[in-house]
């Protein structure tokens, strides 16, 4: 069971870490806007999330992360693009290497766990497993550092689920099935 909400909402994250939930997942795709200002507080709140010294202040009051959740970070889907001083990249590829720039991983209180939404073919988790060995090479981890769940929401992908696991094989913890619109 998780509690999910968009990352560049420090207030939110902060609350639904501190409510126990066994799983905590920080969206930066389809539960906020995708403006620049909104993945910039998201990067911060997720990195902040991840390594316990995000808080808020409200009336006064600064609240910290006091958690067990597991924080799944959930990048923006393969379908979308980054375009940053008219150069255009994968969105979750810029996604990812904002998320580890910087990122100690000594202070994370457990491995690095992606959530990799809107998955269509199996292809994509060799997609996912490269990103995944470049990033544990960058981090100077095992290459198993990094666990993931891909979300299966369409047709094509359900057949291909096995091959999307064996694709995977040394990062996935899990499937989650769901149709949401």
């Amino acid at each position: 069971n998780q509690m999910t909400g968009p990352a560049d909402n420090a207030e939110l994250v902060v609350k639904m870490l501190n409510s126990r939930a066994p799983g905590v997942m920080l969206g930066l795709e389809d539960s906020m806007a995708n403006t620049w200002s909104n993945l910039q507080q998201g990067y911060n709140n997720i990195a902040g999330a991840l390594t316990g010294t995000l808080s808020y202040e409200k009336e006064g009051c600064k609240i910290p992360i006091e958690t067990d959740s597991i924080i799944w970070v959930r990048p923006r889907g393969l379908h979308m693009i980054q375009i940053v001083n008219g150069l255009v990249t994968s969105a979750p590829l810029f996604d990812m290497f904002n998320l580890i720039l910087g990122l100690d991983v000594t202070k994370l209180r457990h491995p690095l766990c992606i959530y990799i939404p809107k998955t269509e073919s199996a292809e994509e988790g060799l997609w996912w497993a490269d990103l995944f060995k470049t990033l544990s090479n960058y981090l100077k981890v095992p290459d198993n550092f990094i666990k993931c769940m891909a979300l299966i929401e369409s047709f094509p992908i359900a057949s291909q689920m096995p091959s999307l696991i064996e694709n995977l094989r040394h990062h996935i913890l899990g499937l989650n099935f769901g149709r949401w619109d």
